[in-house]
């Protein structure tokens, strides 16, 4: 009985995380700002018209990849997508900056 219950809960623990994996694989990049992990004045905000404006890059409009998001200004920046569990980070590898989602309320 003791080697049933832990045949379950061993694949109910199996399926949560593979729950989390699918979820985060599926994230796409929202609109809105992200904030600097290191300088919180360093800031990129995303448009849904495909424009952003940012403290550091300029403004000029954007692209969302799978892999990126490349910001085309006066030259092209391309931020690079990782997926951490449930939450996604935008990093920049010139400047080593990681960028995280501050909110999703836009008013433009």
């Amino acid at each position: 009985m003791e080697k049933k219950f832990n045949l379950i809960a061993g694949i109910f623990i199996i399926l949560f995380f593979l729950m989390i994996l699918i979820i985060t694989s599926t994230m796409k990049i929202q609109p809105g700002t992200w904030e600097s992990e290191s300088d919180s004045t360093l800031r990129i905000t995303l448009y849904p018209d495909d424009t952003f404006e940012s403290s550091i890059y300029g403004n000029g409009t954007y692209a969302v990849q799978k892999t990126g998001v490349t910001l085309h200004s006066n030259t092209d920046i391309t931020l690079t997508v990782i997926r951490k569990p449930l939450k996604l980070v935008l990093y920049d590898r010139q400047s080593q900056n990681y960028f995280y989602p501050a909110n999703t309320d836009l008013k433009k």
